[in-house]
């Protein structure tokens, strides 16, 4: 036994000493820490070595259930005096099944966390820390080990270690019993009620159960080789995509440079490449910059580096490339030197993202994640899954409504997060419109922050992640840490502030509501006397002289006269004191006399005789008191120039001996003072004058000035930025940005997990681009979403080539149904059932506060159907808008309005009805002179949602609502999780064959029909979707028609 392992022993409460003697036969073998157990046959037996017996001499009553651990051992001549620590427990030893080895399973997620915080390089070396910590071994497979006292005969419980307390239970499993580690918890190092076991045990993985058990491991076996598994299916398209990004690269070649002209930072190149070449190079460039927002490149290299450049213009018929130089340029003086070679397509953005989804992919498919029965779970089958925490008893109710704030929280929101906090694994929460998803997001966060707030290290760390910047903007900017906004991670950028963006954003709004505070209060004068009191007694803490003691003391016995912040007592006390500080007075009569002196030629053939012997005169008769000693050494060559026609340099002498004089005259700031009087005034002000002036404006709005003044300025610190990073609770990031290696590098490699990973508009996310953030999980997934908006986004190119030539139309709609089902709405029909566990998982809110109730039936009724009846929460006060078009002849406000506009649509691909533009260009002019409502405009085409925009910002006073925010013209892809008072919906298509387009969709539709609180108007040719093909294929249209009628 080693010494950490005594550390069990300290925990004991009934350890004792003893003393024991044993005959010295030649053959006695014993060491401290050994451990002894008594036999019934009278002798002790050593665990650290079986097959040695001692027999002791004395008969002292040694107890068969205790252990004996040796403190000492001493040699006598015939005899071995051994001194031991004898433990006795607290109930009967634990026999364990002696002929076959029980194996206790730690969780997947447990021995990652011990492989890091031990620093540990493989898993094996947890399992083996684990056997060292808990068991102490007795023959070759039997083990000793050490339980807190518990009432079952097993071997569950609180097992005690060296340092750390393992929490054992037990989980049944198709029938089968399996024990694994629970919890695991610092040991407390406190006295406890201890029984021993033995048994055969051995700790193992969960991969080992896995594989170790037929059963099991062919379940995993027939999973892996089904190819419509969800794993299976995406990692097939990530194989393609990844076969698409070589085929881009070896596609678009390289352009080879043929010469270089260069003026300043413009640089143009003719190519080698023929036109041809050229064209297809520049036509994938503009391809991959329209599928991803410009997150394409293109650079230019030599044979050693190569360098990102800008504003690119590619000519194929001119065979040029001209451009400006990115941020790292290289060094030449003129094109000659520029030895480059040719340009490339950066196709890092695609092969970073498709990396880091092979490698999720991967971890999620061997079950290499911190929650192994995630991967299950998208399997689809029940395998032995030990949770990532201990699911909580009972939640405390005041403490979940509490966690939403000022706002009550309605039944379905407490119910979504009671299951986020109890899931072992994953949650789903389905958020349809105006529902407060967020709030449930924002809820959560506070309720971990409220579990223990005096220790902020022990808080879960929480990644709030997504898909796309806009929606971890959403949800980050409505989270908050401690008052403290969420550290927002941006991706890499040369400039790091830019991470800090939402923290600057905080403090520019925080010191703004400041600002606004001191001005109301600043009305009153008394601060900026209070401001001028402090800088004084500041100062006067610094002075150095007896001269600016005095000057400070009056300027403090002044402001405190005005403003009455010193009781008279206290003024008395300080005019004595100022008193006391002495300064030498200048001596007027003599500085006169001194001022006189003739320094010139015209001067002194004035009077300057005379103005000598002025001050001589009045140095004989005062010298005693004058104490000048310049002029007390000058005095005879001063009586001498008297009587003489002094020359220019002693004109210059008589004006560096007048100055000399002056000086030694005037009072000196830097005169000496008593340091015992000055330590004595200082102790006054620190121990009397402070405390009163605090205490006396306590209550008054002069503190709140003050308290305001230093939060203001402690928030503009750029230290509360490292704050933010030490202490960040939670962290957010986009889906792919949450592994990228600048966060990775930011955060610290160490430990680079979360213990909750929150994901918002799940719905919308690749399943491969979700992976990533799930791999970083440790406790539990949250996926926050709405299957029925916006579906995720599927390459159809990729699905087209994920099919073989032999397989059917069929089998193709089959594939294209299945993978453009998201992977939020597979897991919702999976788990809605509660699988076989009985645990819930899924949630759906219920209670929107967005829109008028007519509305928000509307969208009930014709997106949710039966399965979801959303209910309203919204005050009808709330929903009163100021458009007088759009009001009834009693007054009331319309909420749903259709503007019919009998016009064709244009365009071939992206379609476009410019007299739908026009009309609502006009509504809105009209809108803003009567409210400054927020107004959006949504098309269902992107040509459309260009048009309404040009034609906006040419107009001066519209584009000043854009600036403001006050007016925004988006898509429907741009404007889900958003909301506006007043939305306009274009609806884009009007033709004679009632083609529809992406209106059949009705995600999509769900979304624009969702963006209003208080008025929707509709836009569009309403004879066309009156028609019983609309009823067919855009019900909801149709639908949306007839409420429209009964708002008239």
């Amino acid at each position: 036994m080693n010494n950490e392992q005594l550390n069990i022993i300290a925990c004991n409460s009934s350890a004792q000493v003893i003393d024991a003697i044993f005959d010295n036969d030649g053959k006695f073998e014993i060491a401290k820490h050994d451990v002894l157990e008594f036999t019934p046959s009278g002798y002790f037996k050593n665990y650290n070595h079986p097959e040695r017996i001692f027999w002791p001499q004395n008969s002292h009553p040694y107890n068969q259930e205790s252990l004996y651990i040796v403190d000492s051992v001493k040699q006598a001549e015939k005899k071995y005096e051994v001194t031991l620590n004898k433990w006795d427990f607290g109930g009967p030893t634990i026999i364990g099944n002696t002929e076959q080895t029980c194996c206790i399973v730690i969780p997947t997620y447990r021995l990652i966390e011990v492989t890091k915080k031990h620093g540990f390089k493989e898993t094996e070396q947890a399992l083996e820390w684990f056997k060292k910590e808990f068991l102490f071994q007795t023959t070759e497979n039997s083990y000793l080990f050490f339980r807190i006292l518990s009432n079952t005969s097993n071997l569950e419980g609180g097992w005690l270690g060296c340092n750390y307390v393992a929490n054992i239970e037990s989980k049944k499993v198709d029938g089968k019993e399996y024990l694994f580690v629970s919890n695991l918890k610092k040991s407390p190092q406190k006295k406890l009620n201890v029984q021993k076991g033995i048994a055969h045990i051995r700790f193992v993985s969960e991969q080992e159960v896995i594989v170790s058990d037929p059963i099991l491991n062919a379940q995993l076996a027939k999973q892996a080789a089904d190819p419509n598994s969800i794993i299976n299916l995406w990692e097939k398209y990530n194989q393609v995509d990844a076969k698409m990004l070589e085929d881009y690269k070896i596609q678009s070649g390289i352009l080879r440079i043929e010469k270089i002209t260069a003026k300043g930072e413009n640089c143009s190149a003719t190519l080698q490449n023929k036109s041809e070449e050229i064209e297809n190079f520049k036509n994938i460039y503009d391809q991959l910059n329209a599928n991803q927002k410009n997150s394409y490149s293109i650079y230019v290299f030599s044979k050693r580096k190569s360098y990102n450049i800008c504003d690119e213009r590619i000519d194929e018929k001119t065979r040029t490339v001209s451009w400006k130089w990115g941020e790292r340029k290289p060094k030449y003086d003129n094109s000659e030197k520029l030895e480059l070679e040719g340009f490339a397509i950066d196709f890092k953005p695609w092969s970073i993202a498709s990396n880091r989804r092979t490698a999720a992919l991967e971890n999620i498919r061997t079950r290499n994640i911190p929650i192994a029965s995630i991967t299950d779970i998208l399997n689809k089958t029940t395998l032995p899954a030990f949770g990532s925490a201990a699911i909580p008893k009972r939640l405390n109710d005041l403490k979940i409504e509490a966690a939403f704030g000022n706002r009550k929280p309605y039944e379905a929101q407490k119910r979504a997060l009671k299951v986020c906090l109890s899931t072992p694994d994953i949650a789903l929460i389905q958020g349809p419109p105006g529902t407060g998803k967020t709030s449930v997001i924002n809820a959560l966060q506070k309720y971990l922050q409220s579990i223990d707030p005096k220790h902020p290290e022990k808080m879960p760390s929480i990644l709030l992640t997504g898909f796309q910047h806009v929606a971890v903007d959403n949800v980050a900017d409505g989270s908050s840490i401690w008052g403290l906004p969420v550290f927002r991670f941006y991706g890499e950028q040369k400039d790091k502030e830019q991470i800090f963006r939402g923290l600057q954003k905080w403090q520019e709004d925080t010191a703004k509501k400041i600002d606004e505070q001191i001005n109301k209060l600043q009305s009153d004068s008394q601060y900026i006397e209070y401001e001028k009191l402090q800088i004084s007694l500041n100062a006067l803490s610094a002075a150095s002289s007896s001269y600016e003691i005095r000057n400070l003391l009056q300027e403090i016995i002044n402001l405190a006269v005005t403003n009455s912040i010193l009781s008279p007592s206290e003024v008395d006390t300080l005019k004595e004191l100022k008193k006391k500080f002495q300064v030498k007075q200048i001596n007027n009569k003599f500085y006169q006399c001194l001022m006189g002196l003739r320094t010139t030629n015209t001067g002194y053939n004035d009077d300057g005789k005379r103005m000598i012997e002025r001050v001589l005169e009045y140095y004989d008769l005062r010298k005693n008191s004058l104490n000048c000693y310049a002029l007390e050494k000058g005095y005879d060559q001063l009586k001498k120039l008297a009587n003489s026609n002094p020359s220019q340099n002693d004109l210059d002498w008589i004006e560096e001996l007048r100055n000399k004089c002056i000086e030694q005259m005037v009072p000196n700031p830097t005169d000496s003072f008593d340091n015992h009087l000055f330590t004595s005034l200082k102790n006054y002000i620190d121990t009397t004058i402070e405390p009163n002036i605090k205490e006396r404006i306590r209550q008054t709005d002069l503190q709140k000035l003050i308290v305001l003044n230093g939060y203001k300025e402690n928030v503009k610190f750029k230290s509360i930025r490292n704050a933010m990073l030490r202490y960040a609770m939670t962290y957010a990031a986009t889906v792919q940005q949450s592994k990228s290696e600048s966060f990775v590098r930011l955060l610290g490699k160490k430990n680079f997990e979360f213990d909750y990973v929150i994901i918002d508009e799940a719905a919308r996310a690749n399943p491969l681009d979700l992976f990533i953030p799930i791999t970083l999980a440790r406790k539990k997934v949250i996926l926050v979403g709405d299957h029925k908006q916006l579906p995720q986004l599927v390459n159809q190119d990729i699905l087209e080539q994920m099919e073989s030539s032999n397989d059917s139309r069929e089998r193709f709609e089959e594939l294209k149904g299945f993978m453009e089902k998201s992977l939020f709405e597979s897991l919702w029909d999976y788990l809605k059932t509660e699988r076989n566990d009985g645990i819930v998982r899924t949630v759906t809110l219920d209670t929107q506060y967005r829109m008028p109730q007519k509305l928000s039936d509307f969208v009930s009724r014709n997106f949710y159907g039966d399965e979801t009846h959303i209910q309203t929460g919204k005050n009808p006060n709330d929903c009163i808008h100021h458009v007088s078009r759009y009001t009834k002849k009693n007054g009331d406000c319309k909420c749903a309005v259709w503007e019919n506009v009998d016009s064709k649509e244009s365009g071939k691909i992206s379609k476009t009805n410019e007299a739908e533009a026009e009309l609502i260009i006009k509504r809105i002019k009209e809108i803003i002179k009567e409210t400054d409502e927020t107004i959006g405009v949504i098309a269902s085409y992107s040509a459309q949602t260009r048009l309404i925009d040009k034609i906006a910002k040419s107009d001066a006073e519209l584009k000043k609502k854009i600036d403001s925010k006050q007016l925004e013209i988006g898509s429907i892809d741009a404007f889900q999780g958003r909301q506006f008072d007043i939305v306009f919906f274009s609806v884009v298509r009007s033709n004679d064959r009632n083609i529809f387009g992406f209106l059949k969709s009705e995600n999509r539709l769900n979304v624009a029909f969702s963006r209003q609180k208080k008025l929707l108007v509709v836009v569009g040719n309403r004879k066309m979707y009156e028609t019983e093909k609309a009823q067919e294929e855009v019900p909801a249209l149709k639908e949306f028609i007839k409420l429209a009628d009964e708002e008239k």
